[in-house]
């Protein structure tokens, strides 16, 4: 049914932390802001939840240098003060009626494809900088290879588990 419907259907290990790095330094970046903003009151850590998710989208990233919270919403967010005994400003009737469409139109226009080369040029650098201390080695098919034993009990154990024959490659990369 997979290749009836053109599906490429990809098998990978269970559960790995390490499988998806920007998912889990996320998780990294939230539990660090709200620790340290509970300051041991971890009771009630769903009140920090709202302050902890605003201090995170004001901070400017990296790879975009901009805050997550102007690329959402195409305006700056507000400084953290009491704004209750400020009036709003309202519109006159001889100003732009189409202020807000304008800066969408623009963040599209022009912001998001400078966004998304920055990243582009950002993540190339990032990968030669990789590739340069990381060599790939490609082991043809029916290479007898052995693996690493992840746990050993003592020194005298062997250090390896095999020797393995490698029998394929997916489209992955993995074999």
């Amino acid at each position: 049914m997979m290749s009836a419907i053109k599906i490429d259907h990809r098998l990978i290990s269970a559960y790995h932390p390490r499988a998806n790095g920007a998912a889990e330094n996320t998780v990294k970046t939230v539990k660090a802001t709200m620790t340290k903003m509970m300051n041991g009151q971890s009771r009630d850590w769903d009140y920090y939840v709202p302050t902890a998710q605003m201090t995170i989208n004001a901070k400017v990233a990296k790879l975009t240098n901009s805050t997550p919270f102007a690329l959402m919403f195409a305006r700056k967010i507000n400084n953290f003060k009491n704004y209750k005994n400020i009036e709003a400003k309202k519109t006159s009737s001889g100003s732009h009626p189409n202020i807000m469409e304008d800066r969408i139109r623009d963040m599209t226009s022009i912001v998001l494809p400078a966004i998304i080369q920055r990243t582009k040029d950002v993540r190339g650098a990032s990968q030669k900088k990789f590739d340069a201390t990381h060599k790939i080695v490609d082991y043809p098919i029916g290479t007898l290879v052995s693996l690493l034993k992840p746990t050993r009990t003592n020194q005298m154990e062997a250090k390896y588990n095999g020797p393995f024959t490698i029998v394929k490659r997916n489209k992955g990369g993995a074999y």
